[in-house]
C-alpha cells in the first residue's frame, strides 16, 4: 500500500453530499467520538488506497496513563 495523498471528508447526512475538508497524510479524524464519546458526525471517503490506524477509547486512555507517568 502507498500513503494517501489526499482524502475527502464528506457529510453523508443528507442526499446532497458536501465536502467539508481534505485530510492530508499525518492528520487525524474522529477524535470527538473518542474523547467525548459522541456519535460520529461524518464519514471519511478515501479517493485512493491508504493505510489507517484505529485508536479506540481504551487505547487512548492507556496511552495517556503511560505518557503522564514520571
Amino acid at each position: 500500500m502507498t500513503d494517501l495523498n489526499r482524502s475527502e471528508y464528506v457529510n453523508y447526512g443528507t442526499d446532497a453530499q458536501k465536502k467539508l475538508t481534505d485530510v492530508k497524510p499525518g492528520q487525524y479524524f474522529g477524535e470527538l467520538a473518542i474523547i467525548e464519546a459522541w456519535p460520529r458526525s461524518g464519514t471519511i471517503v478515501a479517493e485512493e488506497e491508504l493505510r489507517t490506524i484505529e485508536l479506540t477509547g481504551h487505547d487512548l486512555v492507556n496511552y495517556v496513563k503511560i505518557s503522564i507517568r514520571f
